[in-house]
């Protein structure tokens, strides 16, 4: 297998928060698995829009506005410009006067609306902060504040798999964890899901073998390639992993608490001679139809417009991704970059430059490097969070801290506050509050020592 990427959820994982002064100038003004190809996106197809549970989520009242933004920021040639989409909110806005901060939401590779609705946290503390809320279709946080720290304050930088490149953690991490976090569930859900993919191929292979495979994974068009239903097996269970709340929940699809435990519960209590691949159905249907609502499934299903990450996946965010063979449940592989190349040429014309992150912003010895040039970052993970194993998990300094929750999946901090969050989580969202108050009380002390002077 040349390439292995999947199709990914949930926000570069640097889902984030950047906190601004108000007297900061910011450029906004009134004026929109297993074969995949490409490095995984993270929020990617296959995820459905929630119509049923609409009326259940908060409603958040903001304005979408466009500016003129330039194709390149940082070419002084005359370039085409679009109108960039932003959501604005000064519902609770106390004023610059009163000094009142900006939360900026560095964004996601999504619709951000989705992501708006998605992230209470940033709505919920607004008030306590006199606070404008930003949400820009940008990303990266923890990025933003090192580059540039006399715009931004400070950055919450959720499940921000920043040190994913050039082979800075082992390559097979990701799916090590994906894995671990079904193996914990249940040995032999687990081993189940091992089996299935080589039955998967040898099904494939029969007469007739793609209309049985179609049949058994009720898919409404017949199945023309194995290797778009080894896609859209591998995302579920990708992203089974970074939304395994203790909690049910609809940011994806809708899921009980605990998903990947029910998941584990279905393919273990099929009846005696249930065939496996009928098993991993029973499974995945707690991803793809939990509501039951859902008659034939579409495969290329994509209605959040996430295959804008692929062109990033062939340009800037280049993530190695392997298989091991022991601890993965995925099929053995190894990270093919000249088939990556490849393929990038074919389908964008661009050559993927592997080492342009860790040249922009570091990453090899990342602690001496966020030790001398960065400050007022928190790098948040919970450790069922495949993303995490990329991330920062141990402070860095004083003003660089880590937030590790072994229970904690994907950028659960910054969902809305429920009855239900356990007592963990209240914590770390007021270790969090408290951290973010500390930046804005230490950034006006500071300016206020340099006008007295």
């Amino acid at each position: 297998m040349a390439i292995k990427a999947n199709l990914f959820v949930l926000a570069l994982s640097l889902l984030i928060i950047g906190i601004f002064s108000s007297s900061a100038s910011i450029a906004l003004q009134t004026s929109r698995p297993t074969s995949s190809k490409w490095t995984p996106r993270f929020l990617g197809g296959h995820s459905k829009p929630l119509i049923q549970n609409r009326q259940q989520q908060p409603q958040y009242q903001y304005e979408t506005r466009y500016f003129s933004q330039p194709l390149d920021h940082f070419s002084f040639s005359d370039l085409p410009s679009f109108p960039q989409r932003y959501l604005i909110s000064t519902e609770h806005w106390v004023g610059a006067q009163r000094l009142g901060p900006i939360f900026f939401y560095c964004g996601n590779e999504g619709d951000i609306e989705w992501f708006a609705a998605n992230t209470g946290f940033v709505w919920e503390i607004a008030p306590r902060f006199g606070a404008m809320v930003v949400f820009p279709e940008v990303m990266l946080a923890a990025w933003m504040r090192l580059k540039y720290p006399h715009v931004a304050v400070g950055a919450l930088a959720s499940s921000a798999p920043i040190l994913q490149f050039e082979d800075i953690v082992p390559p097979e991490t990701f799916y090590d964890i994906v894995s671990g976090a079904f193996k914990r569930e249940s040995t032999s859900c687990f081993n189940t899901i091992k089996e299935s993919w080589d039955v998967l191929i040898s099904e494939s292979l029969k007469n007739d073998g793609l209309l049985q495979l179609t049949k058994t994974f009720h898919l409404c068009r017949t199945l023309k390639r194995t290797e778009d239903l080894r896609d859209w097996l591998d995302s579920a269970y990708s992203y089974l992993a970074m939304v395994n709340y203790p909690y049910s929940s609809d940011f994806l699809m809708p899921l009980p608490g605990h998903p990947i435990r029910e998941v584990c519960r279905k393919i273990d209590g099929c009846p005696h001679g249930t065939s496996i691949l009928e098993r991993i159905f029973e499974g995945v249907s707690v991803y793809y139809n939990y509501t039951g609502g859902v008659d034939c499934f579409q495969l290329d299903d994509d209605p959040h417009g996430m295959d804008g990450w692929n062109w990033q996946a062939c340009t800037e965010m280049v993530m190695p991704m392997s298989s091991s063979r022991d601890a993965s449940m995925y099929p053995t592989y190894d990270y093919n970059h000249s088939s990556f190349q490849e393929e990038c040429w074919k389908e964008f014309k661009v050559k993927p430059r592997p080492r342009w992150i860790t040249t922009e912003f570091g990453g090899h010895d990342v602690k001496t490097a966020l030790k001398k040039f960065g400050s007022n970052i928190i790098f948040s993970n919970g450790l069922l969070d495949p993303w995490s194993g990329g991330s920062v998990l141990q402070n860095v300094s004083e003003t660089i801290v880590a937030l590790v929750t072994e229970e904690g999946a994907h950028h659960i901090d910054l969902r809305a506050s429920s009855s239900e969050d356990p007592d963990w989580l209240l914590e770390q969202r007021a270790t969090e509050i408290k951290l973010i108050k500390g930046w804005i009380s230490d950034y006006y002390e500071e300016k206020k020592a340099i006008i007295d002077m």
